[in-house]
């Protein structure tokens, strides 16, 4: 796979066999997620830089899990390109509740191109 024209860190940052620092291209899929997985994982607050980014993290909530900050974040913080569509999961045996985050990717490249 050839370098980027407009390199982005990978999330979660790793390097490659070669010991280089991973990157993915700026606006596609994997990027996409990226920024996703990035809002997800940050409670507001934890950014000294930016305190407003994140969500509320619903530690020690009842089931149903509001998840309206959640969505509200991705919206904010997430891509441009993609969507939010979140559903909770129960599972009774474990006594807990997973929120499910699907992100659907809508292209805004003019001409994208495929992987080699």
């Amino acid at each position: 796979m050839p370098y980027p024209d407009r390199p982005h860190l990978r999330f979660p940052f790793q390097r490659g066999a070669d010991g280089r620092i991973q990157v993915v291209e700026q606006d596609d899929p994997q990027h996409v997620m990226s920024c996703a997985a990035v809002v997800t994982y940050c409670p507001i607050g934890a950014r000294d830089d930016r305190p407003e980014f994140g969500w509320a993290w619903p530690e020690m909530e009842n089931a149903p899990i509001n998840t309206t900050s959640l969505e509200q974040a991705l919206t904010n913080f997430g891509h441009p390109d993609g969507t939010p569509n979140l559903s909770q999961v129960y599972d009774m045996a474990a006594a807990i509740v997973r929120v499910r985050a699907e992100i659907q990717i809508s292209t805004s490249q003019s001409n994208p191109q495929p992987e080699s």
